[in-house]
């Protein structure tokens, strides 16, 4: 591979690929099979950017919405779950097994 490659070219490697931090988990949620839907708080407001919510399925980023405030964050991540359990799912604490 030749170092004089312009940034745009499709085999132009570049560096280790970024980790994801985890936010504060505000709630997980399951639909009774294999899915997992989990919703986490990043807060940035000391540094003037606000609060990110971010919706996780199955650990891959779904969406996530800048929040100026604590509590519009607070009414969306609400929002959120109230639309998951609407559709049908549960609290991971309150995923059952049968034990007969």
């Amino acid at each position: 591979m030749s170092e004089n490659q312009p940034w745009y070219a499709s085999t132009r490697r570049v560096g280790i690929p970024r980790q994801r931090v985890p936010g504060f988990k505000l709630w997980e949620l399951h639909d009774g099979g294999a899915h997992v839907a989990t919703c986490e708080l990043r807060d940035d407001e000391q540094g003037g950017a606000g609060i990110d919510v971010q919706l996780l399925e199955d650990d891959e980023i779904l969406l996530s919405k800048r929040c100026l405030t604590r509590e519009a964050a607070e009414y969306v991540v609400e929002a959120f779950k109230q639309d998951y359990v609407r559709q049908g799912w549960l609290d991971v604490t309150e995923k059952t097994t049968d034990a007969s």
